[in-house]
């Protein structure tokens, strides 16, 4: 069941480091064990909860199964799968042992223990695979580092292509921040090149024409045009991605502990098996098949499986609780192995900033003077260097001047102008290098050239600053060592670690300084990657196991090459954990002698699993299952018994470094034991007339150690931010600072310890005694009473008081700690008054709302000058929660109700009032409206009649007769409007016509039509002759 990775699977590193068509797999994985294992759980848990209620088997299945043979059924396809698939690869593990005990668990009629036994693998296989596929996909993340793209110069212009298609000559261009994408020398521009990536040098190299340069490095500062050597897979970190994929193949194939001790145990199991079948059948046994099974089932090679994930998931809460990633059980046993550490220095056992060692001041300055000259130019720069000087004077109290027309030199320094009021250092001024300097024509004198040489003797990297053409000092820095480096390295010799060397790429006198301060003897210095991996194989083939302890790109190779690699957390973590087998966290340096100790303290475990109980156990089982003397049943119980007692064995891994194993714990344990079997041998009356005997050197002795002990009283401990106050017989003898200080003791003096800027907290409360409280009982737990405001309503409050002793006055604190007996009681009483007068004098409403910030000032200020003569300033005071009293809660709760119905219904009834309003007011204006209409109306029509009557009157003067005649028949018409009427002819000799008319009808009414009035009807028209 366990799947052995082969090393082509890790093919992220095989992969084109520079191609940008690469396959990205590590985003997958095979999720087929996390998905086989959690249904053979669901199965198996859901078949066990039937039967715990009293189910029974689930109905869709026939008669007699359950949803454990399903389980069985499909764990043994798997593993027989698993086990024939080995061996068609001729590899022969634990695995096939596993399937010949499911398989007889199967025979036996044993479901749930052919379940059990393939789930208990498949908990291992899940284990191992998780682990797996985190360590792919951090293996993927290496190749992400190479720069994708490169801008070369073809056919005299400037063109972007793949890094890969780079070829060998060609010129290509690096900005300012971008990754180098090949190997070569620059032949155009200045710049500062950080190489730790590769190198592991600390600080940044400047770079000029001729230069070499590595592919993956960062350009820093400045453009630079770089003449191809070498590309792609034979570019220096195509060498790094080469090597590393190369070491973890070799490491691939190292078999695991449990594989390795399978090879002995399977070939034993199948003997027992045919010795078992062939001495039934020459004995006779009837039960023959019965004890080979018995045999196959306890052989089931689980406690094997479980050894190691076991004793790594308890090693897992050291291993947590410490910040300790890991990627494997075989990484802590390689670990527990190693006799040879090696470190790199840049980032592991240094911090990997630079910072001001040395400061050399020439021509009359001082330090300061120089320090601050410097940093007043470097201040514009974000150079490491750069950044380092303004550290560097700013931790020593200097604070950088103002500085003028600043110019930063890639690849050289920096110079500027300082103000001739900045103080001495005012001037043109030059920080920078050699070259710099030679280039402004500024001449070295022996002093500087001795003190570069002396610098250089301790590993310091020198920055020489001249102000106005002359060389005024030098400054030098270096890399500062870790502080748990020291002890980490001397812990680890106790251990028994017998060799430890120094690989780094930076400079011989600089690794030489650190590997004499941490006591470690092998340095190499200046050397790429490759080297690095070169040394640890030439160790491993002298017998050495190698771990590597680094945290870079430069570190991969000899973290991949090493027994086991270690890779400290920080810049390039990443990189560094894809190639080695930890990750260390945190403060890993402190952590390391504790982790080599767990591994060694693991593989024991894991050990005596393996060769206790799985060996041990398995083999007398074997032994007696052979016998007859176990049963099928009883050889599935005691299999069960071993897998219990790995667990239980590997659980004591949980304790590891735990406070009970510390040697003052266990030293107190002994101690107490001890005392427990003196106490059975004392005689009392043997001793009561030894001491009898000894009366007077005992008494003097005790005499003494009183004496001793009363002088020892007089000893004090001032902490930080604390002032001791002192008096001898009640009167003020002085301050005492921090730190430790005897006084004669009790009673002649007495020290007291304040903090003068520590604000602390009172709280008071003011409230009535509960239902069924005894009034006595209310008064010792210390109810104040409750407070009346001033519309005489009753309420609970509680408050915090934030006071101090008031700095501001010479003899505060010794008013406040001498002056006064338990002060605390007497701010307290002062706020208690203080809270009382001020909310007698505010309405409850208020206190509740908007006037509650108001009177907690006003308490604030009631109680200042009273804690004044104390010696107190106070700072707030804070009402935390104001409330009615209990007693009366649902009567005030009824008076809020009753108030709020009141409010409500007020604010109804205006509503309604203006609404009424509202409409009367809508009413009157339409109404006038009308009323202005009809006017404008009835005015319109009176001037109509005025100006038609002038005008007549005109046309009368005008033609008198005519209008005259016009009139009368209007009037004649208007009179015979509505009559009939009879017309006759003017007498005439000829026959007449008789017109007898009748007025029109009137117009049908819409209202009478609807009333249903009948119209009279109208009258007939007739004509006819008439003489």
């Amino acid at each position: 069941m366990h799947r052995e990775y082969q090393p082509d699977e890790l093919s992220p590193l095989d992969a084109d480091p520079f191609s940008a068509a690469r396959r990205d797999r590590e985003g997958g994985g095979d999720r087929g064990p996390y998905l086989f294992t959690a249904i053979l759980g669901l199965l198996l848990g859901l078949d066990l909860g039937r039967d715990a209620i009293g189910l029974g088997p689930p109905p869709f299945l026939p008669a007699g199964l359950s949803l454990t043979h399903v389980a069985a059924v499909l764990g043994a396809v798997r593993i027989v799968y698993g086990a024939l698939e080995a061996l068609v690869h001729r590899r022969i593990g634990a695995d096939f042992a596993l399937a010949q005990a499911c398989l007889a668990a199967l025979v036996l009629g044993q479901p749930f223990v052919a379940t059990e036994v393939v789930f208990i693998a498949l908990v291992g296989e899940v284990l191992e695979a998780f682990t797996f596929s985190r360590t792919r996909k951090a293996l993927g993340r290496l190749v992400g580092q190479a720069p994708r793209t490169a801008r070369v110069v073809r056919d005299g212009r400037e063109q972007e292509v793949p890094a890969r298609d780079v070829a060998v000559g060609e010129l290509a261009i690096i900005r300012e921040g971008e990754r180098i994408p090949v190997d070569g020398a620059i032949e155009e521009g200045r710049s500062t090149v950080d190489q730790s990536a590769i190198n592991g040098e600390s600080i940044p190299a400047d770079k000029g024409p001729g230069d070499a340069v590595f592919a993956g490095t960062l350009n820093q500062y400045g453009v630079i045009r770089v003449r191809a050597e070498r590309v792609g897979r034979e570019s220096t970190f195509g060498q790094v991605v080469r090597l590393v994929s190369e070491a973890r193949r070799r490491k691939a194939e190292v078999e695991r502990l449990a594989d390795r001790l399978a090879r002995y145990f399977l070939p034993a199991v199948e003997l027992a098996a045919i010795l078992t079948l062939a001495a039934g059948y020459l004995r006779g046994w009837p039960d023959v098949w019965s004890r080979t099974v018995a045999v196959l089932v306890v052989a089931c090679p689980c406690a094997l499986v479980l050894a190691t994930p076991a004793a790594m998931l308890a090693s897992m809460a050291w291993l947590a609780r410490r910040g300790v990633l890991i990627k494997g059980g075989y990484a802590l046993e390689r670990l527990a192995a190693c006799d040879t550490f090696a470190f790199d220095k840049t980032g592991t056992l240094t911090e990997g900033r630079p910072r001001v060692a040395s400061i050399v001041p020439l021509g009359g300055l001082d330090e300061a003077g120089l320090l601050g000259m410097a940093a007043a130019a470097e201040q514009g720069s974000r150079h490491p260097l750069a950044l380092a000087v303004v550290a560097g004077a700013r931790t020593r109290g200097i604070e950088p001047g103002p500085a003028g027309d600043v110019g930063v030199l890639p690849g050289a320094g920096v110079e500027a102008t300082v103000p001739a009021g900045a103080g001495a250092g005012s001037g043109r001024i030059l920080v920078g290098n050699r070259r710099l300097l030679a280039a402004r024509g500024v001449a070295l004198g022996e002093d500087v050239e001795s003190n570069l040489r002396e610098l250089d003797g301790r590993g310091e990297t020198p920055l020489l600053v001249a102000r106005d053409g002359a060389a005024v000092g030098l400054i030098g820095l270096r890399d500062a060592i870790r502080p748990e480096a020291h002890e980490a390295i001397h812990e680890l010799k106790h251990l028994k670690v017998g060799e430890f060397a120094v690989l780094t790429g930076d400079r011989e006198t600089v690794a030489r300084g650190v590997a004499r301060r941490l006591h470690i003897e092998t340095v190499l210095a200046e050397r790429m990657p490759a080297d690095k991996a070169a040394w640890i194989r030439e160790r491993q083939q002298a017998g050495r196991r190698v771990a590597m302890v680094g945290d870079g790109i430069n570190d991969a190779p000899a973290l991949a090459q090493a027994d086991a690699g270690l890779a400290i957390g920080g810049m390039g973590a990443d990189l560094a954990a894809e190639a080695g087998d930890f990750a260390l966290m945190g403060d890993a340096l402190r952590v390391l002698p504790e982790l080599v100790e767990l591994s060694r303290a693991t593989v024991r475990v894991i050990r005596q699993n393996i060769v206790g109980f799985a060996f041990g156990l398995n083999g007398v089982a074997m032994l007696t299952a052979s016998l007859g003397l176990l049963g099928p049943v009883a050889a599935a119980v005691l299999h069960q018994a071993g897998s219990l007692l790995v667990l239980l064995n590997a659980m004591r891994l949980l304790a590891f470094g735990g406070w009970g194993d510390l040697p003052p714990v266990r030293g107190l344990r002994a101690l107490g034991q001890r005392i427990g079997r003196l106490d059975d041998r004392i005689d009392p009356e043997a001793a009561r007339r030894w001491l009898i005997g000894r009366r007077r050197p005992i008494l003097g002795a005790a005499l003494g150690l009183a004496a001793m002990a009363y002088a020892a009283g007089g000893i004090s401990r001032i902490g930080p931010g604390e002032v001791g106050l002192v008096s001898r017989f009640g009167g003020y003898r002085g301050a005492l600072g921090p730190g430790f200080h005897w006084r004669w003791p009790p009673p002649i003096e007495r020290v007291v310890a304040v903090e003068p800027e520590k604000v602390r907290g009172l709280e008071i409360g003011f409230r009535g005694a509960s239902a069924g409280e005894d009034a006595e009982a209310f008064e010792e737990s210390g109810g104040d009473g409750l407070l009346l405001t001033g519309d005489g309503q009753l309420l609970e409050l509680s408050a915090t008081v934030q006071y101090a002793i008031d700095a501001r006055r010479a003899d505060a604190a010794r008013t406040f700690a001498l002056g006064i007996d338990r002060p605390e009681a007497v701010i307290a009483s002062i706020a208690e008054a203080s809270v009382r007068k001020v909310v007698s004098r505010r309405r409850l409403l208020d206190l509740l709302t908007s006037g509650r910030l108001e009177a907690e000032k006003a308490a604030a200020a009631e109680m200042a000058p009273h804690a004044g003569r104390l010696g107190a300033r106070i700072d707030a005071v804070l009402f935390r929660a104001i409330r009615p009293p209990a007693a009366v809660l649902d009567a005030y709760r009824d008076v809020s109700r009753a108030e709020s119905d009141r409010r409500r219904r007020a604010i109804e009834a205006e509503a309604r009032a203006s609404e009424r309003i509202t409409l009367a007011g809508a009413a009157a204006s339409t109404t006038v409206g009308a009323a202005e209409a009809l006017r404008e109306a009835s005015l319109a029509r009176a001037g109509g009649r005025a100006d038609a009557f002038v005008y007549e009157l005109e046309a009368r003067r005008s033609a008198p007769g005519l209008s005259d005649f016009r009139r009368y028949w209007e009037a004649i018409s208007e009179a015979l409007a509505d009559r009939p009427k009879l017309i006759l002819a003017a007498p005439s000799p000829k026959p007449q016509r008789l017109f007898l008319t009748a007025p029109p009808p009137p117009p049908l009414a819409p209202s009478a039509a609807t009333a249903g009035d009948d119209p009279s009807p109208p009258q007939p028209t007739a004509s006819g002759g008439h003489r």
